[in-house]
């Protein structure tokens, strides 16, 4: 990107150049904040001293990074960062931790001090065997 931007300053205007570069400047920063967020993420783990926990924490980063991969993977298919197939494996890969994390959700829940009446949306109250663990949704 920095070169891309370099190069083009010196056949245009500089803000010229910038907004033409703008989505890879955005995903730069996007990016770069990702990367802040999964940095402390991992210094929480690694803090962490319960192995049960930290076994969920870690499958809960797992799944903060590949849903940041996911939510960007049009941007890295468009430019040959990412495969289709690639891309598919990182939705099934979410889907299978988000199975894996259900059991967990209502102590997450508790744990991010998600105030008890948010709990009661009307997706959980039309069908509550769907949310409950060990049910099967009808």
């Amino acid at each position: 990107m920095a070169n891309r931007l370099r190069s083009r300053a010196k056949d245009e205007d500089s803000f010229a150049a910038f907004n033409d570069a703008q989505d890879h400047v955005l995903m730069a920063a996007r990016t770069h904040m990702d990367r802040i967020v999964l940095e402390a993420f991992v210094e929480g783990i690694e803090a962490c001293e319960d192995g049960e926990v930290r076994d969920v924490l870690e499958r809960l980063c797992t799944l903060y990074a590949l849903t940041s991969i996911e939510a960007d993977s049009g941007w890295f298919q468009a430019h040959n960062r990412m495969s289709a197939a690639r891309a598919k494996a990182v939705t099934a890969q979410i889907n299978t931790l988000c199975g894996e994390l259900r059991p967990h959700a209502l102590g997450l829940v508790e744990g991010m001090g998600v105030p008890e009446a948010w709990l009661g949306s009307a997706m959980l109250s039309q069908d509550p065997a769907r949310w409950t663990p060990g049910t099967t949704p009808a």
